[in-house]
């Protein structure tokens, strides 16, 4: 069975170029494994964005048995 593990993370965008470091922290989680699942503003502040990713679990090496 496949399995998970989650992180989420505030993007504040309160400068011009809050935009592009976002952008840029994505690409750097997605370099690592990681999969941009949702995005949700944060409406209530009108603050930035909050980001929720997975990745697959590593398993534990399954002794060269091929499975």
């Amino acid at each position: 069975m496949t399995r998970f593990e989650y992180q989420i993370q505030s993007y504040p965008l309160n400068r011009k170029a809050s935009l592009a470091q976002m952008q840029d922290d994505l690409n750097l989680r997605g370099e690592q494994g990681w999969e941009l699942v949702s995005v949700i503003p944060a409406t209530f502040a009108h603050t930035g964005h909050t980001a929720l990713f997975k990745r697959v679990l590593a398993t534990p090496d399954d002794g060269g048995s091929g499975l």
